[in-house]
């Protein structure tokens, strides 16, 4: 599913559909303009899918649908402990993590560690701090990293780029607001609190990851923040560009 590229993707993807048969791929355009908001055209385009999932005749119907970011590099893909949790029945989505810091704090509910919408929180520091300050306490600081060889953490939502549900979440649910909740809210959380109300088990699984590094989880490192900051001036706009299209 793609939509509102200002790249080469479109191209990319026509050309993976022409060599490979078992790939295809929906292009809904450029949505921007239609749908302003964000999460609102994210909403759109992941219920396409779930729409599409839906639509699968019942012999080529999956056990389990992967979503997949792939605006991130996944350089550090490692799918194995997937091979142990596909003989279990006791999860219903699990997600990936990073080796580096974990980035996806906008995605993620977890008692005792991110339980409110963090923009929500940023919004409500600032004011009684900085700016600066309230992102560095409601987003920064919470990008713990996780040890790969951590077992099993069990969340309300999760995500970091990659998840694996079992079929029956989207024959159900799909990304639409939860309760009427506020229309800001990550997708992910909407749906999230759909298979979490009906009983369902999300997972983030530390040694199944997907990459080290990119702006996002650099970003809670002061020191490459204040290098970030000095290359937003016009004579290093181009190295920035480069070293994020790197770390991307």
């Amino acid at each position: 599913m793609e939509s509102d590229s200002y790249d080469n993707t479109t191209e990319v993807l026509a050309q993976l559909s022409t060599r490979k048969s078992n790939f295809n791929y929906v292009s809904l355009g450029e949505l921007s303009r239609d749908i302003p908001e964000r999460i609102e055209r994210l909403r759109v385009c992941r219920n396409r899918y779930v729409d599409f999932v839906r639509a699968l005749p019942l012999g080529v119907k999956p056990d389990f649908v992967m979503v997949i970011d792939f605006d991130i590099k996944n350089r550090a893909l490692n799918l194995k402990p997937l091979a142990m949790l596909k003989s279990i029945n006791w999860w219903d989505g699990i997600f990936v993590n990073q080796k580096g810091p974990y980035y996806d704090i906008y995605a993620l509910r977890k008692t005792g560690w991110v339980e409110d919408d963090c923009f929500k929180t940023y919004r409500e520091l600032t004011k009684v701090m900085s700016a600066k300050k309230a992102k560095r306490e409601a987003i920064w600081r919470q990008m713990h990293r996780i040890p790969l060889d951590s077992g099993l953490i069990e969340v309300d939502s999760a995500f970091g780029g990659l998840g694996i549900y079992r079929r029956w979440v989207f024959d159900r649910f799909d990304y639409q607001l939860f309760n009427q909740t506020t229309i800001s809210e990550s997708e992910h959380v909407s749906l999230h609190n759909k298979i979490r109300d009906s009983g369902g088990k999300l997972f983030i699984v530390p040694a199944m990851t997907n990459f080290s590094y990119t702006p996002h989880n650099l970003a809670a490192f002061k020191v490459f923040r204040g290098i970030d900051l000095l290359l937003k001036a016009q004579l290093f706009r181009g190295f920035r560009r480069m070293l994020r299209k790197l770390l991307a």
